[in-house]
């Protein structure tokens, strides 16, 4: 399903975050990160989810049995004129052939100077986003232009005492975190572990997209700051790193 919005497509996936826990209560859990909105069923883990590909188009995909649910939640929202129907056609989980592949999505930023200016990938961090299977290629391309947003920060001598979780909260960096825990550091160094000026190194500083549960729904990017050569220094990319945020 595809629906046009009359204001800002993130303001209006806040209101449809807030619409279904008031309509269906303790039956569902709901998130938002960035450019996404997921509805949670939690009798059978069943997901519906909004996207904002653009500031003024939502785009709906959502299992075959949750259907009603979403048009109920669609027509509310058309009846107070904050989005309207481009066309009925149902998107299912099932189907993800046009979604953008998350190596395309990072080498297309790549070819943008600005992003080159602030940011090196590491050969480490492509090989990894070409077997990286997650299919949301709007939050993914949003977070690199947010981490764009974040090195330019981190470079202005101003913010050389500014903790880089404000930082990431400025950029519109939603899950940032500065460090993994003590669990991924000794049982599962080699998820966050790269190669970087002829030395292996642990890459910490991370951004998740998306929602646990797989790897098509889910991902990180592990990265660290190089004061030396003032750029982000992104090192893995792809699956989310076991016990990274274990307390």
């Amino acid at each position: 399903m595809n629906y046009s919005c009359s204001g800002k497509a993130r303001s209006v996936l806040t209101k449809i975050k807030s619409s279904a826990k008031g309509i269906f209560k303790d039956k569902v859990g709901t998130t938002k990160d960035g450019d996404l909105v997921v509805i949670t069923y939690f009798e059978d883990k069943s997901e519906v989810r909004f996207h904002a590909s653009s500031d003024t188009h939502i785009n709906v995909l959502t299992p075959l049995h949750r259907v009603n649910d979403t048009k109920y939640i669609c027509k509310l929202l058309e009846r107070v004129k904050l989005i309207s129907a481009i066309h009925g056609k149902t998107s299912q989980h099932k189907s993800h052939k046009e979604h953008e592949h998350a190596f395309d999505v990072l080498k297309r930023n790549m070819e943008n100077s600005e992003f080159t200016e602030h940011i090196l990938v590491l050969p480490s961090a492509l090989e990894e986003a070409r077997e990286c299977e997650f299919e949301y290629h709007g939050p993914l391309d949003s977070n690199l232009k947010n981490l764009v947003k974040f090195a330019k920060s981190k470079r202005e001598p101003k913010h050389q005492k500014t903790l880089d979780e404000h930082l990431a909260r400025q950029a519109g960096l939603g899950h940032f975190s500065h460090a993994i825990s003590q669990t991924a550091k000794i049982k599962f160094p080699e998820d966050y572990t790269a190669e970087y000026k002829g030395k292996k190194k642990l890459f910490e500083m991370h951004v998740t997209i998306g929602t646990r549960g797989n790897a098509k729904t889910c991902m990180a990017i592990y990265m660290d700051w190089d004061p030396e050569i003032q750029k982000l220094v992104i090192a893995r990319f792809g699956r989310h790193g076991r016990g990274a945020d274990d307390k």
